[in-house]
């Protein structure tokens, strides 16, 4: 059987029910007045349409949408917002009370050579002229 997402005439999308704080936060951030959000292109839903420019989030790893980019980058401009934690705290909640039991700042730091790591997964997306990254620092908690 196969799922809705996979289905060719619907648009794939994790939905903004299901969407991260950090990927709302960002889309908010990167949108302006008269941008259009969670539009469907060549049966994608993207993050943000402005003007010929698509503007796509991506939290996770690069490699998760590389089908994706490679499919629209054929005739659109696409920018992929892409963050960094510079800096992480970690919070423990209690799930009886959702309490905060415990906040402590992870060991880890994130720098801006991390997208190196990132890019190995989707190399050929930097030869591509329609192609654009934007590399956002954060400071998160999680």
């Amino acid at each position: 059987m196969t799922s809705a997402d996979e289905r060719p005439d619907r648009p794939r999308t994790i939905g903004v029910l299901n969407e991260s704080s950090l990927h709302a936060s960002l889309k908010a951030w990167r949108a302006l007045p008269g941008d259009a959000t969670e539009v469907v292109v060549d049966q994608f839903v993207i993050d943000i349409v402005r003007g010929d420019t698509l503007i796509e989030i991506q939290t996770s790893n690069l490699g998760a949408i590389r089908a994706k980019l490679q499919r629209l980058l054929r005739q659109h401009k696409v920018q992929v917002v892409f963050p960094i934690a510079q800096v992480k705290h970690l919070i423990y909640v209690d799930p009886t009370s959702n309490e905060v039991v415990r906040r402590r700042k992870s060991p880890r730091h994130g720098h801006i050579a991390d997208v190196f790591e990132a890019l190995v997964r989707v190399p050929t997306l930097m030869r591509e002229p329609n192609f654009s990254l934007l590399v956002v620092l954060t400071q998160e908690e999680e």
